[in-house]
């Protein structure tokens, strides 16, 4: 098998975190695959202006973002529930003037996999690194992209149990956080720009320093699941689909300094940690201490 790429596009609050495409990114790069992360900051200030319902991006946005899609085997859509109609838009968008296979995955298609199977080619409704390591490998195979595990497809629309789960979170790369074959969608200019060192530390969020002023930091999750099942969550529905593995689990103190020691030396502007995981104080008290 040659050399796949892969494109990753995702709708994201200002700060980028996107926790799920970083991982995935880093997985598939550590399999050989070619991988660019296309992240598009912004919420919904320029409705305002529009007097519209709907966020849209500009023409001009979306030529440059296939610009970037072009020879991509896969182009990847990872989003919230909030960003539904942005996906939508771009999804269509390449779609229509791109013959690439496109997949949904994050909160959203994973609640409604039904809604994604009406707009791209296959929906992933799982942890995503093994799922589209498979897919590729097959992609010139549809009975074997039919039959990979946690990924839906027209032909096979049924959430099979044992979908695929990392019991062992060491095992992870560290997020990828580029910037190599990164690109953002600068508010300013409204156009897609490789991202750098310093459009990075720009972007970065802001948390308030213990003697005052503000620290750029870097967001990170030493962990993936949640020990509740509230009926709002999307950790419910997760839970769920494989109640007989461990949906709640941590990366060891090690993994997760090794990660913060990594990123603080190629990014010497990071002035502080923020954890972002669902419930922080839910991993072992050992680990806490």
């Amino acid at each position: 098998m040659s050399q796949r790429t892969i494109t990753f596009i995702t709708p994201t609050p200002p700060d980028i975190s996107a926790f799920g495409v970083r991982a995935l990114s880093a997985w598939l790069k550590n399999r050989g695959h070619k991988v660019k992360c296309i992240f598009l900051p912004g919420g919904m200030e320029q409705l305002k202006h529009s007097g519209d319902f709907q966020y849209k991006y500009s023409q001009d946005a979306i030529q440059q973002i296939l610009t970037v899609t072009a020879g991509s085997d896969v182009v990847a859509f990872s989003f919230l529930s909030q960003y539904r109609d942005r996906a939508v838009q771009l999804t269509d968008a390449v779609r229509q003037q791109q013959s690439i296979f496109t997949v949904w995955g994050g909160v959203h298609p994973e609640v409604d996999p039904e809604d994604g199977l009406k707009q791209a080619d296959a929906v992933c409704v799982c942890e995503g690194e093994t799922v589209l390591d498979q897919l590729l490998k097959c992609l010139d195979d549809p009975d074997k992209v039919n039959r990979i595990p946690g990924l839906l497809t027209p032909e096979n629309k049924q959430v099979e149990q044992h979908i695929p789960c990392f019991t062992n979170l060491n095992k992870l790369p560290y997020f990828d956080m580029g910037p190599e074959n990164h690109f953002i969608l600068d508010p300013l200019s409204n156009a897609i720009e490789e991202l750098t060192d310093e459009k990075l530390r720009k972007i970065l969020p802001l948390m308030p320093a213990p003697e005052g002023g503000a620290l750029t930091v870097y967001r990170t999750m030493t962990s993936r699941g949640c020990p509740h099942r509230c009926t709002y969550c999307a950790n419910r529905i997760r839970a769920e689909r494989f109640p007989d593995k461990k949906y709640l689990r941590f990366r060891s103190p090690d993994h997760v300094m090794g990660e913060i020691l990594e990123v603080t030396r190629k990014f010497p502007f990071i002035q502080g940690i923020h954890f972002f995981d669902d419930v922080f104080t839910a991993m072992p008290r050992e680990d806490l201490i």
